[in-house]
């Protein structure tokens, strides 16, 4: 057995090595790599060490990240998100070996930490590469039991936690189980890992990485949100992803919203379940709104459920990350580019009008906090840190209201010279915000400046790998 477990962890340390030098495998290479491991796995003997020959069998049938993203791509959505029957699918009945596996993996690697705190550590390379070979083959697999092993759920979340690119594999396994989402009994572990704010991430990384729209990472997490936004014990969790939301579902190329009807029919739906389930009835008018364009029908949903994030915002319960995030948000979706709003010409006052009002209350809010003192039982040095946050904060918010009221309440809303001064707008307020950002770093003693680029890091052996860390832009 150990002869048989080294031969599979030399061979896949040579596929790491040696991958520069020969020619990237085909689709059909890549699945069937995929599916003969599998079958190895799930055949191979349930003899002592078992388990560490499986393991090593998946870290050497790990593909690429992008060949990963391909299978799925092709196999979930077929060329044109229409799918093609003649591709293979993997239906694998069998699955606890993964489970176990995953369980042994992580056992293996908290025992090697001795007496540290598992929770602070970040896996090392090895186990990453175990870990993401499971995921792989599991994110292939089209029936996962809807009761997953819990400390199997909790080592696939970790993953999602991860600043690597095993994150990504593990959305995919998600999208995979939609089932765990609505069983009451995951959903506190999902809050626990903080499931939603690092699905976004991940979907964000890769939609800033990919601009034409297709990439199933960013399907994934739409088609994610669309399956639980009906579901009321989600929405308290998902009110404060807006931001991510509009980004995900926004199209890439500029003109705001994908081309595609039912991609925004889907966005709709899922605004309308989260952020407005009551859309504002417009004073002097028969009809709530008289907008039949989807794409127009987005912009207006958007605008309004800014307004109702801004109403509740509370800078206790959020994140600089998230302030920053919303804000720039906001500017992006209220001075959209290359868009002409004619069609909500007699509405775009009222929409405008209370997003301003939204971030006014918002900033009044702030202004609030400090009076009171900060919340949330913070020593002396942290209060005064917080304060002096929540100080520029209000800063920030009342400069966005009184810019994005100058501009609305022009009488000129159309044409070219519209377009353009709106640009100039929108990128003069995105360096404001930049300037601002970059400012906290020079404050009072004890003010961090946080991350502000995209960066995808180094990767292992000339390939997508799992060990390459991804910092995630803020905005």
């Amino acid at each position: 057995m150990a002869v048989t477990i080294k031969l599979l962890d030399t061979a896949a340390q040579l596929a790491i090595e040696l991958a520069p030098q020969f020619p990237r495998a085909s689709f059909d290479e890549r699945v069937n790599l995929v599916r003969e491991m599998s079958e190895f796995c799930n055949k191979f003997p349930r003899v002592e060490g078992w388990l560490d020959v499986v393991v090593t069998a998946a870290k050497l049938g790990r593909t690429s990240l992008t060949g990963l993203r391909k299978i799925h791509l092709r196999t979930e959505f077929g060329y044109g998100r229409n799918p093609n029957p003649l591709l293979p699918r993997f239906d694998v009945r069998k699955m606890e070996w993964i489970y176990m596996a995953l369980e042994h993996v992580q056992t293996a690697w908290q025992e090697g930490l001795g007496d540290s705190d598992a929770e602070d550590e970040e896996w090392d390379n090895n186990t990453l590469r175990s870990i993401n070979g499971l995921l792989q083959v599991l994110s292939c697999n089209d029936s996962l039991p809807d009761n997953p092993p819990v400390p199997s759920l909790k080592v696939i979340l970790r993953a999602l936690c991860s600043p690597t690119g095993v994150a990504a594999t593990a959305l995919l396994v998600l999208s995979r189980a939609k089932s765990w989402f609505l069983n009451p009994d995951l959903q506190p572990i999902m809050l626990q890992f903080s499931m939603w704010h690092h699905l976004g991430r991940v979907a964000r990384c890769y939609k800033e990485e990919d601009r034409s729209g297709e990439d199933v990472i960013t399907d994934s997490y739409q088609h994610i949100l669309q399956h639980v936004a009906p579901r009321p014990e989600w929405k308290s969790a998902l009110f404060e992803e807006l931001p991510t939301c509009i980004t995900i579902f926004s199209d890439p190329s500029g003109s705001r919203w994908f081309d595609e009807e039912p991609q925004k029919l889907d966005f709709i739906s899922v605004l309308r379940n989260i952020w407005v389930p009551q859309f504002p009835h417009i004073e002097g008018q028969q009809q709530q709104i008289e907008v039949t364009d989807a794409g127009q029908q987005c912009t207006a949903l958007c605008l309004v459920a800014l307004s109702n994030v801004w109403e509740r915002h509370d800078m206790a319960k959020s994140s600089l990350e998230q302030f920053l995030q919303l804000a720039r948000c906001t500017v992006s979706t209220a001075l959209p580019w290359n868009q002409i709003l004619s069609p909500l010409r007699n509405f775009l006052p009222f929409f405008s009008s209370r997003l301003c009002r939204a971030l006014a209350q918002a900033a009044a809010n702030t202004r609030h906090s400090i009076r009171v003192g900060i919340p949330g039982g913070l020593d002396a040095g942290s209060s005064r840190v917080e304060a002096h946050l929540a100080r520029r904060m209000v800063e920030l918010l009342e400069m966005l209201t009184q810019r994005l009221e100058i501009e609305f309440n022009n009488p000129d809303r159309l044409g070219t010279e519209v377009l353009r001064r709106r640009d100039t707008l929108r990128d003069e307020i995105a360096a404001e915000i930049k300037a601002w950002e970059e400012s906290l770093g020079h404050g009072e003693e004890g003010v961090p400046a946080e991350a502000s680029a995209a960066q995808v890091g180094q990767q292992e052996g000339g390939k997508e790998e799992e060990g390459g860390r991804i910092a995630i832009a803020v905005g």
